[in-house]
């Protein structure tokens, strides 16, 4: 019995010396390469797949992908079906909540070439996703268009990757808008002139024109009763039914291009007076140079 007591003793003792000298070898005699480390395992989550999202309040739409857009063009590429339901979402959001106001934001470089009417590429994509949405019945008063310069990672081999971002802003029915104030004060009853090389019907327009075009797209929309009237002239050389076909081609392209803004051609009237009205002498060439031209007027009943 005594023999037994020993045994268990002794047996306790070696297992205490052997966890005492392991724990002594482990945290005192290792060198620091040595000593041994835990492991631990991290779970790798991927990242979301990136792609176009909008919210306001409860409101909320996504899809996987981007508008995509080539340089130098308002047309973009390779839009999912869930991106055109995004945008089948945002209408139906606007026209349950009519004093919500949708920015669309389209984004360009400066690199790329000038559009014909816009002040840049990103107005002019921004605008193409403003006439979608009104195709699916948002009003033209619910939408606003922005142009701003993309990150030099959104740029990528050619193409602007997120072309277009979402934001909603609450109008009160009170409220004043001043951008509307300043075309009436500004640019209402104002002739707008654009002048034509002879026998052209084409033209470019300068920065401040284009301004005066994307005021004037933005009145359209928002006043009813607004209208744009778009009177073509010539000069007095060649023959006066040349001159009033020529007059009423120019002004026709001047309101085709309007269109091409979002505007409905019905708000316009496009009319060739030829060589009848003429506000220089056509005796001298400069005379003639502001002869060609068209008169272009926003007007308010």
């Amino acid at each position: 019995m005594e023999k037994r007591g020993l045994m268990w003793f002794v047996g306790i003792l070696l297992l205490l010396w052997l966890l005492i000298g392991s724990y002594l070898l482990r945290n005192h005699f290792c060198d620091d390469n040595e000593k041994v480390t835990e492991v631990i395992e991290e779970t790798v989550v991927p990242n979301e797949v990136l792609g176009f999202s909008a919210q306001d309040g409860t409101f909320k739409t996504s899809a996987d992908g981007f508008f995509r857009f080539p340089e130098s063009t308002a047309i973009y590429e390779g839009a999912s079906d869930k991106l055109r339901n995004s945008l089948s979402e945002t209408a139906a959001y606007l026209k349950d909540n009519t004093n919500k106001v949708l920015t669309i934001t389209g984004y360009y470089t400066e690199d790329e070439a000038k559009p014909d009417l816009l002040p840049n590429y990103g107005f002019a994509r921004a605008n193409t996703i403003k006439e979608e949405l009104e195709a699916l019945g948002v009003s033209a008063s619910q939408l606003t268009t922005d142009g701003v310069i993309a990150n030099a990672d959104n740029f990528q081999e050619g193409y602007i990757t997120n072309g277009i971002s979402f934001d909603f802003v609450e109008v009160a029915e009170d409220d004043v808008d001043s951008r509307l104030e300043r075309i009436r004060n500004n640019i209402v009853g104002n002739a707008l002139t654009l002048y034509f090389d002879s026998g052209d019907q084409t033209l470019n327009l300068d920065a401040d024109q284009k301004e005066d075009f994307a005021d004037m797209i933005y009145f359209l929309d928002r006043i009813e009763s607004s209208s744009l009237e778009i009177g073509g002239h010539t000069d007095s050389q060649g023959e006066d039914k040349y001159n009033k076909r020529l007059s009423r081609k120019r002004a026709e392209f001047v309101r085709d291009y309007v269109a091409r803004g979002g505007v409905s051609v019905n708000k316009m009237t496009a009319v060739g007076f030829g060589e009848a009205k003429p506000v220089e002498d056509n005796k001298y060439e400069a005379g003639r140079e502001k002869n060609r031209r068209v008169e272009i007027i926003l007007k308010e009943d």
